[in-house]
Order: structure tokens, then sequence, then C-alpha cells
């Protein structure tokens, strides 16, 4: 299949599913997402990148970790994933966290421009080459 248009079913597929995704997948995925932020153990102050947000579950636990003086950036293939994660940063009023409509293919940060890195459900999705955004070794 064309890369190109397996990419804009997978965007599209996302933007449908983006109201049914924190009630169907958010208690599913806590396990698996408690244990990636344990490894990853961010730090107050630290910047973080959270590849494939969907709505942010992951994100806002991580600004609540890194606290105001850490951000977090979190991308998404899927323009109303980002505007849902917007939208909900925005009512809990976390200001250190933004999102961006970016697939993982090729991130547009420089190298090392993060502390860390976590994608927990896009990897599957594609080659994974946001790694080099972070400075930690194993991300």
């Amino acid at each position: 299949m064309d890369p190109k248009f397996q990419r804009r079913i997978q965007r599209y597929g996302w933007d449908r599913a983006v109201g049914a995704y924190e009630s169907g997948w958010q208690a599913q995925l806590a396990p698996a997402h408690d244990l990636m932020l344990d490894m990853v153990a961010p730090q107050p102050g630290e910047r973080v990148l959270d590849v494939a947000c969907g709505t942010g579950l992951v994100s806002l636990r991580l600004a609540a970790a890194v606290g105001e003086r850490g951000s977090v950036v979190g991308t998404d293939i899927s323009e109303r994933m980002v505007e849902a994660a917007s939208s909900i940063a925005g009512g809990r009023v976390i200001r250190h966290v933004q999102f961006l409509r970016h697939g993982a293919e090729a991130m547009p940060f420089p190298d090392a421009s993060f502390d860390a890195a976590v994608c927990a459900l896009g990897s599957c999705m594609c080659r994974i080459r946001y790694a080099r955004c972070a400075r930690c070794a194993g991300c």
C-alpha cells in the first residue's frame, strides 16, 4: 500500500475515534501508561516529547510530573486528537504543554532538544525516528 495513502487512512480513523478515545481507552491503557511513566521517571523542569499523544492521556500526566518549570510537547497525526488534547489542557489551565499535528516519522525538532521522548500507542504504526530528539539513552 502507498505510504501516503496509508497515513491518510490512519489520520481519518483517528479523527473519527476522538469522541470515544478517552472513555474507550483510558482505563485499558492505564497499566501500560503507569509502567512507561515509571520507566521514564520524568523530573521537575524536564522537557518531554509525547509522540502519538492522542487526546493527551500521557502528555497531561507528564506535564504534572515536570511541573511548570518543565514542558511537554505532544504530537499526533490526527488534527482532531490534537484539538481535543489542547481543549482538555486548556480546561485544566495547564500552560506548559503544547500539542501539534505532526506524524512520528520525521519530527520537526533538533536532535537532543528533549530530555525524554515517549510513545504510548503509536510505535506500532510508524518507523520510529523520534528518539533522536531526546537526550536520554534508550528512549
